[in-house]
């Protein structure tokens, strides 16, 4: 921090403002590359517990200090230019109905196999398995 006239600070205050930034953008850059490490092992971990639920038909497993709920879900991508997807809701006759597409229920849509298998097979769909976790009271 500055204390008092910028212009009036020593080059050793300077240096010294620039070290302590250089020291406080290492420890960020640090921390941000810890936080990369242990979200990759969170993710490891999960996938894990998603795998051992699957092979036992678990819906649930519970360790010491939470129970992980294992959910399946399907996210849908739809692409960028969506004009195919338009050009196929008019033609077979669901714009009108929407008057607007409604991505979010579309992806639902296609998500639960209830839309247009055209429309469908524009989108990526991918398959995850995603835990929510329960704590337990102590």
């Amino acid at each position: 921090m500055l204390a008092g006239d910028p212009s009036k600070l020593s080059t050793d205050e300077g240096v010294r403002l620039v070290d302590e930034y250089v020291d406080l953008q290492d420890k960020i850059d640090a921390l941000k590359r810890r936080q990369q490490e242990l979200e990759a092992r969170r993710d490891a971990v999960g996938e894990g517990i998603v795998a051992y639920a699957d092979a036992n038909g678990f819906m649930s497993v519970s360790g010491r200090r939470a129970k992980a709920l294992v959910r399946h879900e399907r996210k849908v991508d739809l692409p960028e230019n969506k004009t195919p997807i338009i050009t196929r809701l008019k033609e077979t006759g669901q714009y009108d109905a929407l008057s607007m597409p409604n991505y979010p229920r579309l992806r639902s849509d296609i998500a639960r196999g209830l839309a247009d298998p055209e429309i469908s097979r524009l989108a990526t769909i991918t398959e995850s398995g995603k835990i929510y976790l329960r704590r337990k009271s102590r």
